[in-house]
């Protein structure tokens, strides 16, 4: 009951807009591409008319979005990046007060400060529920979360934070950081989770892989039963998979999802692969030679649909994938993810200890830097160069370190400062590289 109170009270169209939501999900795929390429239309025309650098864009291409007839009109548009996004931000006007403001983990090493509009942030958030329904969610249960502020929030307002916290209540989520996670801590996490009981947990993948590690090497005996696991944010490696599912004797769910592009997918009980959320966002995958499609194998476009604040119009995610269009037996039909095969690089293992990028990124959560980027340059050697912001002082150096050694134990660290992280050798800007991997041909 104290789900829907705060639902109401926070969040009063969650009701309408998931009855739309839940019934919409069992349509065919063919009612639900129809609508997408409706309000694929409605959101390009808007933006074409409410923001000047979009509109710019297009007038300097020669392309009308009046012309869009079908859904195969949509080739004609530009695919547009990162870097197209810095630029745009210059030509933003102030956001409505009902706008949420985000800004992405900075996987490229520089974070994407965005907007969504309040409709696609709600969209976001009933999707979210509804993925984790397919194990047997129900608004009201309780969830452990472990993972970093991209997850958790890093609000340094007090009396919004302790909002949250009420909020978080009346959700019946808990908060467990992957930012430090000491073996101090991870007893710590376990001994609360045994008094709390979690119905189901959620994290990134390579947090509870470590949780999950930790319990098994020290024979940890758990006082309570998860009906199911979700991983996000990151890949999900079967080795992973294979020892979270033996330790918490349950399945795992894995979720793919970006706000930036609004994209979403989770899986279902049949583990078939990743059930595309059709209705806040459209996928597109596209060849080396941008020839657009709606399955197969390639780079992972999206347009959010409902994201009037801000034009993530065929936007590159930057990820690869294999999509293909099908019915599952759970009754769904549509696209589905099968694998993620890109950003498969953006990692680094240490001392044996594996870490995606985007535990790595919330590392920076409440460190001000403009850029930065890490240089595996042994088994144990870890280098990282920082362009400083402003407030940058010798106490986040402190909180830096103490953070790489949480998660790789007593490593070789180096700390430098620059005014540039340039690419090397003219190639594309990466926020991880491995000197070490190359000089060695690969193997670590």
């Amino acid at each position: 009951m104290k789900f829907q109170i705060a639902m109401f009270l926070k969040r009063p169209l969650y009701f309408k807009y998931r009855k739309e939501l839940m019934i919409n999900n069992y349509k065919s795929y063919e009612e639900k591409q129809k609508l997408q390429f409706l309000q694929f239309k409605d959101i390009v025309k808007y933006h074409y008319n409410n923001n000047i650098w979009y509109k710019k864009k297009l007038d300097e291409l020669g392309i009308n979005p009046y012309e869009i007839r079908n859904i195969e009109d949509i080739r004609i548009l530009p695919i547009l990046n990162k870097n197209d996004y810095y630029e745009m931000n210059e030509f933003l006007l102030q956001p409505s007060k009902r706008t949420v403001k985000c800004m992405t983990g900075g996987s490229t090493g520089v974070p994407l400060r965005f907007y969504m509009s309040e409709k696609d942030y709600l969209y976001g958030v009933i999707l979210l529920y509804r993925g984790w329904s397919y194990a047997g969610y129900k608004p009201g249960d309780k969830v452990a979360i472990l993972a970093g502020y991209s997850l958790l929030g890093n609000d340094s307002n007090i009396i919004k934070k302790c909002k949250k916290k009420v909020f978080d209540w009346a959700l019946n989520f808990r908060h467990y950081s992957s930012m430090d996670m000491t073996e101090e801590n991870l007893e710590k996490y376990i001994n609360n989770m045994n008094e709390w009981k979690p119905k189901f947990l959620r994290g990134y993948a390579s947090s509870i892989y470590i949780l999950a590690t930790y319990i098994k090497t020290n024979s940890v005996n758990l006082k309570f039963k998860v009906n199911g696991i979700f991983t996000t944010s990151e890949k999900l490696y079967e080795p992973q998979r294979k020892v979270i599912e033996e330790v918490f004797n349950c399945r795992v769910y894995d979720h793919y999802g970006l706000n930036d592009g609004g994209l979403s997918a989770f899986e279902c009980n049949e583990h078939i692969g990743m059930h595309v959320d059709a209705e806040r966002s459209m996928l597109e995958i596209v060849d080396e030679n941008e020839n657009s499609k709606f399955c197969g194998e390639g780079n992972i476009i999206a347009t959010a649909l409902y994201n009037y604040d801000y034009p993530f119009i065929r936007y590159n995610t930057n990820d690869s994938g294999t999509v293909v269009i099908d019915n599952c037996k759970c009754g769904i039909q549509g696209q589905i993810i099968k694998r993620i095969t890109g950003r498969q690089t953006d990692f680094l293992n240490i001392n044996g200890v594996r870490i995606g990028g985007p535990v790595l990124t919330t590392i920076w959560a409440d460190i001000d830097v403009l850029q930065y980027q890490f240089d595996q340059t042994g088994v144990d050697k870890l280098s990282i160069s920082i362009v400083k912001g402003n407030t940058y002082s010798n106490i986040d150096e402190e909180r830096l370190r103490n953070r790489i050694y949480s998660h790789f134990g007593k490593i070789e660290l180096n700390i430098q400062y620059t005014k540039h992280i340039l690419p090397r050798d003219g190639n594309k800007y990466k926020f991880i590289i491995k000197s070490f991997e190359e000089s060695n041909n690969g193997e670590l």
